[in-house]
């Protein structure tokens, strides 16, 4: 993967709650600006979460709010809504579909699930600044599909052919990850069913890039899909070479930053104003 470079970041919080931004080294102490300007001159910014983290999200606004403001086009591709339904994310940012017809019409709340009240604010600042969003969720119906049969020839619109394989390093972590949820299955299926969200959400990423050309794509997803520039990115990178792009993601401290990952998120303990 092509990173941006590879600075220490510390900032003050924007919003309601307090948090970091450090780089890889560091740490230097720079302004929100510059960590705004820095990530807006790639093609695809990934700002991982942990889903159910209040403060992430926070931070999530924080940035779309700082890449609104530039005069570049801006893109916010979500995994929190499945492809198929597409369509209705286009309505709700021409204002023909409420936030509450968006939750129910995409099934949200199966496809899902964690609290939308976490969303709404990022969706609001999307329509308010007509912000495109993409949806890059893989349907439920195709996890569902490989978990039971496997990927073995698994064909979709919805996924590259050949499906790309994961990197060496992805598949450590992936079954480092597996010990600690042994209930998931087998450890082979277990890593069939990452390949193909991995992939799908690739495949959905490159169409963005093509829909959108010169846009800047902001990716909320899920961190361990990003972690250390493993995972999609990788599959991003091997399906469009030379793509520049920039990994944020939520650590407890600045020294858990890896290698490929240009920036960090740490939250501070007790840190709402």
């Amino acid at each position: 993967m092509r990173a941006l470079w590879l600075i220490a970041w510390v900032l003050a919080a924007k919003g309601a709650f307090a948090y970091t931004i450090c780089g890889f080294p560091g740490p230097s102490v720079v302004g929100f600006d510059d960590f705004i300007g820095t990530i807006a001159r790639g093609d695809v910014a990934y700002v991982g979460e942990i889903h159910t983290d209040a403060q992430v999200h926070a931070a999530q606004l924080d940035t779309l709010r700082g890449l609104a403001a530039l005069d570049r086009p801006l893109v916010l591709a979500m995994e929190m809504f499945q492809i198929p339904y597409q369509q209705y994310l286009d309505a709700y940012i021409r204002g023909e579909l409420s936030e509450e017809g968006l939750f129910r019409e995409t099934e949200y709340a199966t496809r899902w699930g964690y609290d939308p009240g976490l969303y709404s604010p990022i969706l609001r600042l999307a329509k308010e600044q007509h912000i495109p969003l993409r949806a890059i969720g893989v349907p439920t119906e195709l996890i569902e599909q490989v978990r039971q049969k496997g990927a073995t020839n698994t064909q979709s619109p919805y996924l590259p052919s050949p499906l790309l394989l994961p990197s060496r390093p992805y598949l450590v972590r992936l079954e480092a990850a597996y010990e600690d949820h042994p209930r998931l299955g087998s450890l082979s299926r277990f890593l069939e069913v990452q390949l193909v969200w991995d992939n799908g959400m690739a495949f959905a990423l490159q169409n963005a890039l093509l829909a959108n050309p010169g846009a800047l794509v902001m990716v909320m997803i899920g961190a361990g899909h990003v972690q250390g520039g493993l995972g999609v990115p990788e599959l991003v990178e091997e399906m469009a070479p030379g793509v520049l792009q920039s990994v944020v993601v939520p650590v407890l401290m600045c020294s858990e930053l890896e290698l490929g990952e240009d920036f960090g998120v740490v939250i501070e303990q007790g840190g709402v104003e």
